[in-house]
């Protein structure tokens, strides 16, 4: 896969820390090495590919990594935010249970308060949805990625590739609590943030590892792991 690899940096091959920012320019981590950026790949397979009813919710970040020859893919989300905050994890909704306080307190009678709040609590903030549809999206996009780069004819092909390629993914936070299944089975319990819970079902069958990490856990569980592939 390494021919795939070099066609996809070669097109859309950005600075890792530059691929990691997100909102008021800030990026998650501290590295310039180059990745692909998943986002630019899922926009331009989408202008190209009209035939597909929506748009893949792809990760930020893709990395496929040939080691002791066999291919490793990492696919990285980065979110500025800290899952442990209600306001940083589910700010949609954080913020209607704020103003329908202020409505709580408005002179004239807010007649529309009493539903608002009724159906509240049955929503879903949007970015966390989204969330959830990343790990499986971006496997799905790289899959036609693969058909796309070595011909639509070569799909069975494509799919024993992926089938037998190592796969990562890493969700990247503000987070200061980690979910890493190798290090103690205690995490799935005590450690890992609630809301970050369903990253755990996608292990094995999308995926060998999940990980949601913060900056210090990226550079110790991948950077450092593959320091020899950056330099």
């Amino acid at each position: 896969m390494q021919d795939l690899n070099n066609y996809l940096m070669e097109n859309f091959g950005k600075p890792a820390d530059e691929i990691s920012k997100t909102g008021y320019d800030n990026p998650v981590i501290n590295h310039d090495f180059e990745m692909i950026s998943f986002d630019d790949v899922a926009e331009d397979f989408n202008n190209r590919n009209k035939e597909f009813n929506g748009e893949f919710a792809s990760a930020d970040g893709l990395l496929i990594i040939e080691k002791e020859n066999k291919n490793r893919i990492f696919f990285f989300e980065f979110k500025n935010i800290d899952y442990s905050k209600d306001e940083d994890r589910q700010m949609s909704i954080y913020y209607l249970h704020r103003y329908l306080e202020l409505m709580k307190e408005c002179e004239h009678e807010c007649k529309v308060y009493d539903k608002i709040n009724a159906i509240s609590e049955y929503l879903v903030d949007r970015s966390h949805l989204s969330l959830r549809s990343k790990p499986s999206d971006s496997i799905s996009l790289l899959y036609q990625v693969m058909k796309d780069f070595y011909g639509k004819e070569n799909g069975e092909i494509c799919i024993k590739k992926l089938f037998e390629t190592e796969k990562f993914f890493f969700l990247v936070s503000k987070t200061q609590a980690q979910y890493l299944p190798f290090k103690n089975k205690s995490n799935r319990l005590n450690n890992i943030i609630k809301p970050l819970d369903f990253l755990k079902r996608f292990v094995p069958y999308h995926y060998n590892m999940v990980l949601a990490v913060n900056e210090n856990g990226f550079d110790r569980y991948f950077y450092k792991r593959n320091e020899e592939y950056f330099n």
